[in-house]
């Protein structure tokens, strides 16, 4: 099994759209590949909605996925 985190920090204004608006557009996509994907067993999405600005490791949306490896 195998475990995948990534990490993203989003820009306040893109695509005509604020942080938060499209933070949520990406967790709905991301937690959609679990149907197209059958080796991911678990998705997790979740959105930061409060920044600590003195800290530079702060992220925006962060996908964490477990997924079954297959053998070769």
């Amino acid at each position: 099994m195998l475990t995948h985190i990534v990490m993203w920090k989003l820009k306040e204004n893109a695509e005509g759209n604020s942080k938060l608006k499209n933070a949520e557009l990406v967790k709905q996509k991301l937690e959609g590949l679990k149907q197209q994907i059958p080796e991911i067993i678990k998705i997790l999405v979740g959105i930061s909605k409060k920044m600590n600005r003195r800290l530079m490791w702060c992220f925006t949306l962060c996908l964490k996925t477990r997924k079954i490896c297959k053998s070769t």
